[in-house]
């Protein structure tokens, strides 16, 4: 459990993504949830936004050089959470 700690997300806007290419975000989402590294950046969650045609990657806050990479491939912005579990980032949206 999550008590205090700052995430941010990574929104990615699927609306106008090839039927490939949300194939290959899901696998994305799929990996990052099982993945344990030092070098990757923690997964917490994923929201689907299915009205505003938007998926939220909920992940662990890091600065610098590792917060640019992890925003590499696909468009998007990372955007902090309120301090908050996993279990409450959904009420932290916009």
């Amino acid at each position: 459990m999550l008590v205090n700690q700052t995430l941010v997300w990574k929104a990615v806007n699927y609306g106008r993504l090839e039927e490939v290419e949300k194939r290959m975000m899901v696998s994305e989402v799929n990996i990052l949830r099982e993945l344990r590294s030092p070098f990757v950046v923690k997964y917490h969650d994923r929201i689907v936004d299915r009205k505003a045609k938007t998926l939220y990657i909920v992940m662990e806050n890091c600065a610098g050089e590792r917060a640019r990479a992890a925003a590499v491939g696909w468009q998007t912005t990372l955007q902090p959470l309120k301090r908050c579990s996993s279990a409450s980032a959904a009420n932290a949206l916009p």
